[in-house]
């Protein structure tokens, strides 16, 4: 029993590793050649029951790419309504290297946060 357990564990973890390394050679690949940072912008509008998913999927994307030189993202407000743009406000103060701006804003937004 404790060999079937053991033998379970290990096959899990070298599954684990097949996962992390075919990830590995994805994002090398997948890198931008210059080695410039990089930003993403998602606009946004209207009423957003799934700003917090959005904001937060955006984080984690962010993460998972940190090879491939992402240094901010963007939300791009394209006319929110009052709500979601509070709460995605709050959002982006607590998640690292999410901002929100309008679409006039983001030129100088997005110089101040690449130099």
């Amino acid at each position: 029993m404790g060999e079937t357990i053991l033998l379970i564990a290990v096959l899990l973890l070298a599954l684990y590793g097949c996962v992390e390394l075919i990830r590995g050679v994805v994002t090398r690949w997948l890198a931008p050649q210059s080695g410039e940072a990089g930003i993403w912008v998602i606009p946004v509008s209207g009423h957003r029951s799934d700003i917090e998913y959005v904001v937060r999927s955006a984080a984690v994307e962010c993460r998972w790419t940190e090879k491939r030189k992402v240094r901010r993202i963007w939300l791009l407000d394209m006319g929110l309504d009052r709500e979601t743009r509070q709460l995605a406000e709050k959002l982006c103060e607590e998640t690292d290297r999410v901002g929100l701006c309008r679409p006039a804003e983001l030129n100088l937004a997005c110089r101040e946060n690449l130099h």
